[in-house]
């Protein structure tokens, strides 16, 4: 009897040991892992007022101008990442009047050009750099031109005007052939 026992334990030890390996043999698991890293595209807007670009434009405003005086800043975008990137820029301008809340300042008084034949200027509204820019190379240089017209009253007198330069970059690699049919441009 105790043979007999024996042997039906051994018999049940033998099943559970099969039923476990063939479990084991069911429910194995392989997980490869891939790690893919994106490129980055960095550039960098750099401001100068002469031709040299020896001195940078000093961070604080320009102050005391006066109607009819013209202001010429040169712009030009450094790609500073490791990628080849199409870039863009937009320019925005805006007078705040001094003291004088709820009147609206005639923006057409300010004529701002940007001049390059590098850019192209798209409906839009955003200047669209005509080359793809390589990883440490700039821009050419673009001139932005702000003439205050003499016509301005002196409800511009103290009054803040502040012209913005926004560029912007997006990867070339299988982003259309130039920079105006690239996709994945910022909001």
């Amino acid at each position: 009897m105790k043979r007999r026992l024996l042997a039906g334990l051994l018999i049940i030890i033998c099943l559970l040991i099969q039923i476990h390996e063939t479990k084991a043999y069911f429910s194995t698991e392989k997980t490869l892992h891939k790690v893919i890293t994106t490129g980055g595209i960095k550039i960098e807007l750099l401001e100068w007022e002469d031709e040299s670009k020896i001195r940078s434009l000093p961070k604080n405003s320009t102050e005391g101008v006066m109607p009819g005086r013209e202001i010429v800043k040169i712009f030009q975008v450094e790609n500073t990442g490791k990628n080849e990137a199409y870039i863009r820029i937009q320019m925005e301008k805006d007078i705040g009047l001094k003291g004088k809340i709820g009147e609206e300042p005639n923006l057409n008084l300010m004529i701002v050009n940007l001049e390059s034949s590098a850019w192209t200027l798209a409906e839009e509204g955003f200047y669209y750099y005509k080359k793809v820019l390589k990883p440490g190379e700039k821009t050419e240089p673009f001139y932005l031109t702000a003439r205050f017209d003499r016509s301005m009253g002196n409800i511009f007198q103290d009054s803040r005007v502040k012209v913005s330069i926004t560029a912007q970059a997006t990867q070339v690699a299988n982003n259309g052939n130039s920079s105006l049919k690239a996709k994945g441009w910022p909001d």
